[in-house]
């Protein structure tokens, strides 16, 4: 993918529909395993209910299957990447395969530490995919991971505090200049706060080339908006995941944009008075998060029969005879299989919200995007630069970065 498409909405909206209820036949779980497999995952550092669950689908795998031998560890999501990639390519074989985002997959097929193509790897159980969460799988058009669920970030907000939830970037200004209290991520500024690009007609951010067209379009308007939200003294922009989680969990703020790794928790916390809603349209239109699935990826390096058993393994997780309908029901995870029911109002939530989303692209360019948006947010938000001058440096030195 070359450039922030919208990737066709609509049908992607009923392909997500249809996977909240169908009654598909299920994807083939395996007869048996046995081995051993090491695992990294990152679930404790998005919330514990996502931690719980996985623990659970271990535990399942382990009543189900004896003679398999799982051993996970767990890596703060912040190192994640960074720990696979060095021991990878490093030529190493532990872990086998860990499961994440596909934030980094495109460049992590291209630096030749992932398995596959795995599209012929699938079987009967290709049929089992929602078409989006196949399409996010893949690189220059062949899979690289299995899809475990489908993300974006959306709304959550504290019905004992909003009655009407803001539809529009105007009436979340104005709420929060009422006093409502707003938190929003500064970290992973540049993913969090995708959605107010569109909303202020600033996407794409780049051309079918990969250039940062972003100082030409509506991007610095955004960025204006957030600084706005800002000086209200009622919004919160944090630096801080478990801060920004346990504010909302305990009251200190009324409206939150976060993603589904957060429901579980935030259920457990505010119980009924938890509500979800579409992020706020802008004045050029709709506000669109960035979508990506969680999904398996496999070791280049392991042996013929390790890869055979990892591949067996998330097939048999990411089933709903498996493993994900533990994750829907204990994490709120949108499953990627058509079999694996998620039918609460913030599962639903999510799957209009994702519909309305740009899917993360996996073309090389978009690497230098991440930390040069990340200094321009910084420093419209802490710096008081002005925002027309923060997009064009990002801009630039996202292209030098590319040699565009």
């Amino acid at each position: 993918m070359k450039s922030f498409t919208r990737f066709g909405l609509i049908a992607a909206a009923a392909v997500l529909a249809a996977s909240a209820c169908s009654s598909a036949a299920s994807s083939p779980s395996p007869a048996g395993m046995s081995g051993s497999l090491q695992i990294w995952t990152a679930y404790g550092s998005g919330g514990s209910a996502e931690g719980t669950a996985m623990d659970a689908v271990l535990a399942k795998a382990k009543t189900a299957f004896p003679g398999l031998t799982i051993t996970r560890t767990e890596i703060p999501f912040s190192d994640l990447f960074t720990k696979v990639e060095t021991a990878w390519s490093a030529g190493g074989k532990t872990p086998d395969m860990y499961i994440a985002p596909n934030d980094n997959l495109g460049n992590e097929m291209r630096m030749g530490i992932l398995y596959g193509p795995l599209d012929d790897k699938l079987g009967s159980a290709a049929s089992s995919f929602t078409d989006i969460s196949i399409a996010g799988s893949k690189v220059d058009g062949k899979m690289y991971a299995i899809p475990e669920s489908m993300k974006a970030v959306s709304m959550f907000y504290n019905k004992s505090k909003v009655t009407t939830p803001p539809a529009t970037t105007d009436a979340l200004l104005a709420a929060a200049k009422a006093g409502t209290k707003i938190g929003i991520a500064e970290y992973a500024a540049g993913y969090y706060n995708w959605w107010v690009y569109n909303a202020f007609g600033g996407g794409p951010l780049m051309d079918a080339t990969g250039k940062c067209v972003a100082s030409t379009n509506g991007t610095s308007d955004g960025l204006a908006y957030m600084k706005a939200l800002k000086d209200t003294n009622n919004v919160t922009f944090y630096t801080d995941g478990a801060a920004f989680q346990g504010d909302f969990k305990t009251g200190k703020l009324d409206i939150v944009i976060e993603g589904p790794w957060g429901t579980g928790d935030f259920k457990k916390a505010l119980t009924t008075n938890l509500g979800i809603a579409p992020i706020p349209a802008g004045p050029k239109g709709k506000s669109l998060p960035m979508s990506a699935p969680d999904g398996w990826y496999i070791n280049a390096n392991a042996s013929d029969s390790q890869k055979a058993l990892a591949v067996q393994f998330a097939l048999w997780e990411v089933s709903a005879a498996g493993g994900e309908q533990i994750f829907a029901d204990q994490a709120g995870h949108l499953p990627a299989v058509k079999d694996a029911t998620t039918s609460d109002e913030f599962a639903k939530g999510f799957l209009a919200q994702i519909a309305d989303s740009y899917p993360r692209p996996q073309n090389k360019q978009l690497g230098a995007y991440w930390s040069n948006f990340g200094n321009a947010f910084d420093a419209v938000l802490l710096k008081g630069t002005d925002p027309v001058q923060a997009t064009k440096d990002a801009c630039d030195a996202m292209n030098k970065a590319n040699n565009l």
